[in-house]
């Protein structure tokens, strides 16, 4: 059975290494996504890893929590897998900071004794009607700030926290899902078939 590890990495190349050892076996590869956002002491480091001919390393994007570069990495992980001369039978997507409470000898069991089957986290969103604020308002970073549109008291200036609120308080601007949409929510991390 041919194992692939997409993994997105931020930081601590000790980790990432330690955790690629964990996991490595005859069957398996890694394909590793380095943060744009890295230091270039750490981005160097873990460049050091492409001695395995297991490892390889594919196309870098910013990766801010909650934002498409996260996403725009796991697709691109994706498709270097499936563009692979080596086909896998499953794909995990993990993170840098992620490490395996099993071996890959029992990880590999484990799917062997579940063929076909995918493994991830979700369910239907509560109260939908009542969306929270990562559905409700317009997330964007600025100049390395998270702005929510139009929230609220969310900056420490009081001067520009007031100009802020008076403005968005004339917005009645709210998002809202299209009729008969059912929300789904859950881990950004699978094991994929």
């Amino acid at each position: 059975m041919k194992i692939a590890y997409i993994i997105l990495a931020h930081k601590y190349p000790e980790q990432l290494t330690r955790l690629i050892k964990r996991l490595d076996s005859d069957n398996t590869s890694f394909f590793v996504h380095v943060d744009k956002k890295t230091t270039e002491a750490d981005y160097r480091k873990i460049l050091d890893l492409r001695i395995h001919e297991n490892i390889h390393f594919i196309k870098r994007y910013k990766t801010n929590w909650g934002s498409f570069g996260q996403i725009q990495a796991t697709l691109k992980g994706i498709q270097v897998v499936l563009a692979s001369s080596s086909p896998c039978d499953y794909a995990f997507l993990l993170t840098g900071q992620d490490y395996p409470i099993k071996s890959s000898k029992d990880i590999s069991n484990f799917l062997l004794q579940n063929p076909g089957r995918l493994f991830m986290d979700y369910h239907t969103y509560p109260q939908a009607s009542k969306l929270d604020l990562h559905l409700r308002y317009w997330h964007f970073m600025v100049f390395g700030q998270h702005i929510v549109f139009p929230k609220e008291g969310q900056f420490k200036n009081p001067v520009f926290t007031r100009l802020w609120n008076g403005t968005v308080r004339r917005i009645p601007l709210r998002r809202k899902l299209p009729s008969g949409m059912i929300m789904y929510k859950g881990s950004q991390f699978w094991c994929l078939s």
